[in-house]
């Protein structure tokens, strides 16, 4: 996809598409081209949506469809997915696939909105512009992929000072380090406690 004449502003060797495919779905933030100006949108947006599947889980997101089209997984799947899940029965490893994409998305939704309002107007060229950086990067930081739009990444001399982007860009890769088991686990004891709070 990455070689495709759309995704690219200049032509690129297969092994540059398959290193910076590899990188993004790994989560490594390795690059030998430019991410920021040898990809077109399109290709940002590939490399995006290869951070969010190595991000979550490659094995997270086949299981998750796999059990969603086929409705019943093997014991073995289901076993893999209660040990990375700490789910005893199916139903509930089912959910916490679910709890995983949607806290997945809104927390990335959450931190794309105050990168984009810490930038200043048209920090990069237009509101567009600072539109998509915001969401490439909250996703970048969340999945702790390390991959960048600009070519000097966060020492880029636009957005350099702006400590308010470093920070939530930061947040983002802390609670993207934590890790789906103990977001579960907080996003279980908020509930309770708000559930606790509303019966006084």
């Amino acid at each position: 996809l990455l070689m495709m004449p759309m995704a690219t502003t200049s032509p690129i060797h297969f092994i540059d598409a398959l290193f910076t495919s590899t990188s993004a779905v790994c989560v490594t933030g390795l690059t030998v081209v430019d991410t920021g100006t040898r990809y077109t949108f399109l290709g940002k947006f590939i490399i995006m949506g290869l951070i969010q599947v190595g991000g979550i889980g490659v094995m997270t997101i086949t299981s998750f469809f796999g059990i969603f089209f086929k409705e019943k997984a093997t014991f073995r799947e289901q076993s893999m997915l209660r040990d990375y899940l700490s789910e005893d029965s199916f139903d509930a490893i089912l959910k916490s696939l679910m709890k995983v994409v949607l806290i997945t998305l809104l927390i990335e939704a959450i931190g794309a909105t105050f990168v984009y309002l810490s930038l200043e107007k048209n920090a990069l060229g237009s509101m567009s512009d600072n539109l998509k950086f915001s969401i490439f990067h909250s996703i970048s930081a969340f999945c702790n992929a390390g991959f960048s739009t600009l070519t000097d990444n966060l020492y880029d001399v636009r957005i350099r000072t702006n400590y308010s982007v470093h920070v939530w860009l930061a947040n983002l890769i802390v609670l993207g380090g934590i890790g789906f088991p103990v977001l579960l686990n907080l996003y279980q004891y908020c509930k309770s406690q708000v559930i606790w709070l509303t019966q006084y």
